[in-house]
């Protein structure tokens, strides 16, 4: 399969459902099939015959969905990609500013590897099911604090621990009640509601136990001291 052969697939106009296929000597196919839009592929695989075979899913009008092999395979192979792509975006690390080999190390550190990490605790680990937020939050509180919330002494004999709600984020975040105090005193309540921090920590061992973010638990309980 020369040059000349590789055009005569790439340009070859088909209809929608139709495909075309070549094989060179060594095993490398070429593959144009049209779906909504024409689908090129090239394939190595052995088991890849490039033929239409039936997906076992039907359309909107109730028709059976058709596909080539090679393209069926590719979708089932890509599905972990997709997830991985997905979920390292979230809370994602990466900077217009930085360079790329930057980049592609922070990517493969907090990106790749992290969700990798994830997957595996919630598969085998004797524990409930974290989300990304979750997984992500508990491995930046173990390499701060060594695998307990911080503690800040207030007066001989006494500590103060920062806890953190059970559940997901977006449920049990409340506001920093020290941070909305600052605005609604500085701006009044519109500014307060809007700007004050969201926030799933409080002060365990205070006697209301408020909702506090890191910053304001540590300015409070040194003032303490």
């Amino acid at each position: 399969m020369g040059k000349r052969h590789t055009k005569e697939i790439t340009s070859k106009k088909l209809k929608r459902g139709d495909i075309i296929a070549l094989e060179n000597n060594e095993g490398v196919n070429i593959l144009k099939w049209v779906d909504k839009r024409p689908v090129m592929m090239l394939t190595t695989c052995k088991n890849h015959l490039c033929k239409i075979i039936e997906t076992g899913k039907n359309n909107r009008k109730g028709e059976q969905i058709k596909k080539p092999d090679a393209v069926i395979c590719y979708n089932l192979g890509k599905k972990g990609v997709d997830m991985l792509d997905q979920m390292a975006s979230y809370y994602t690390t990466l900077r217009k500013t930085i360079k790329w080999y930057k980049k592609a190390t922070m990517e493969i550190l907090f990106g790749t590897m992290l969700v990798n990490a994830w997957v595996v605790q919630n598969k085998f680990a004797n524990t409930n099911r974290l989300s990304i937020l979750q997984f992500r939050e508990k491995i930046i509180f173990s390499l701060l604090y060594e695998d307990t919330p911080p503690i800040i002494t207030k007066t001989p004999g006494r500590i103060d621990t920062l806890g953190t709600y059970e559940g997901q984020a977006r449920q049990v975040r409340k506001r920093c009640r020290e941070c909305y105090r600052k605005i609604l005193e500085k701006e009044g309540k519109k500014e307060a509601d809007r700007k004050a921090k969201k926030v799933k920590t409080f002060c365990h061992d205070c006697k209301d136990k408020p909702t506090l973010c890191l910053e304001c638990f540590i300015v409070i309980h040194s003032k303490q001291k």
